[in-house]
């Protein structure tokens, strides 16, 4: 179950309920097998089944390729 958020509301997200994906990651042996898509389409699954719009990450620069792929919007971790 993905973690939601509860924000004051504002015009684009009018319940203020956003779900945030934290610390995913893929152990080097395991990379190239589509585990981490797999997942990720769980959470934006499972999300938009609860009605959650907003879905918030943030991506390291190995997991930003995986998000581009998604068409995500990406904000960087330094």
């Amino acid at each position: 179950m993905i973690p939601l958020t509860q924000r004051p509301p504002y015009l684009e997200n009018l319940e203020g309920i956003e779900a945030y994906i934290l610390n995913m990651y893929t152990l080097p042996a395991f990379r190239g097998y589509g585990l981490a898509k797999v997942l990720l389409i769980h959470c934006i699954d499972e999300s938009r089944e609860r009605g959650v719009k907003p879905i918030w990450l943030q991506a390291s620069e190995s997991g930003a390729p995986l998000y581009k792929k998604m068409d995500l919007k990406i904000r960087k971790v330094k």
